[in-house]
């Protein structure tokens, strides 16, 4: 994902930084940095419980110079089981129609639901809904937070400080 992120902004010479490693630790991953101007997280939030979420976006808005954006690409779910029943029925059809028999993994519903439900089980998700996501980022201290745009189960959201 940094390769690829490298290649895309490589126009941005050297204004762009990048950084792997915990964004638990950002302070620690930002060092030197200062401030910047924009922080991006792509799907990765999703993977902290709520509580982690809000102290990463806390250090997050330390980073941000002021004015500066936060912006998050990520998984969400539904509001309600009835709504997050049917988004999942489309994610598994969907899934298969791709996979075009190609997949055994994903051969019929039942055992494109089990990948799934595995998959995010070791991937420790603990995506939230829309609304809450939008809370976590106002409680950090971000202001003119909003929902960019949203589509089932994935989100891009943010805010400014």
């Amino acid at each position: 994902m940094i390769e690829l992120a490298k290649a895309r902004l490589r126009s941005l010479g050297s204004r762009g930084r990048f950084v792997t490693g915990d964004f638990r630790s950002l302070q620690q991953l930002a060092g030197d940095v200062g401030t910047a101007d924009v922080v991006f997280s792509a799907y990765a939030l999703h993977h902290l419980n709520r509580s982690d979420k809000e102290a990463v976006l806390k250090q997050v808005v330390e980073l941000l110079s002021p004015g500066g954006w936060f912006v998050n690409a990520d998984l969400i779910v539904a509001d309600s089981p009835e709504v997050e029943s049917r988004v999942q029925q489309l994610r598994v059809a969907g899934i298969m129609e791709r996979a075009g028999g190609s997949d055994s993994r994903f051969a019929d519903s039942a055992s494109t639901r089990r990948f799934l439900d595995d998959l995010e089980t070791n991937e420790g998700d603990q995506p939230l809904t829309l609304a809450e996501d939008l809370d976590v980022l106002r409680s950090s201290g971000l202001k003119n937070v909003s929902a960019f745009w949203f589509e089932y189960r994935e989100s891009v959201s943010g805010g400014q400080k």
